[in-house]
């Protein structure tokens, strides 16, 4: 698959619905429209998945968002290029995406084989 270059910077405004405790987040939830258009070659579902989750696992609006890399991707196995140990994963090629974004100097490797979902790939910053 062919790579893509990635938007050197952002501005992005993404929360969470939702606190650790599970009470509503009292900073208001941007609708689509608010969002930066998702990096080049990047699925709209899969970059909205990529803001979600750093929104909640930072627990606060991300406005100042650096794309280092976006880029299609094929992983060896279901793992997309991030094993977790114990885990048992499909032994066959898996078409995706591979996003890293940088906030507050702070990077962040997301993984996807499309759809809707992306996972945070803890440990690597590398494709696969």
């Amino acid at each position: 698959m062919s790579a893509c270059a990635a938007a050197p910077r952002v501005s992005v405004s993404a929360s969470s619905d939702a606190t650790p405790t599970g009470q509503p987040s009292s900073q208001p939830s941007p609708s689509n429209a608010d969002l930066p258009e998702a990096p080049a070659g990047i699925p709209g579902s899969v970059w909205i998945a990529v803001l979600d989750d750093l929104g909640r696992r930072l627990d606060r609006q991300v406005t100042d968002l650096d794309v280092t890399t976006a880029k299609a991707m094929t992983w060896n196995d279901g793992s997309l290029g991030c094993p977790k140990p114990g885990q048992v994963y499909t032994q066959a090629l898996v078409d995706g995406f591979q996003v890293v974004v940088e906030v507050d100097g702070e990077r962040y490797d997301y993984r996807s084989s499309g759809g809707d979902s992306a996972q945070l790939c803890e440990g690597t910053i590398e494709g696969g």
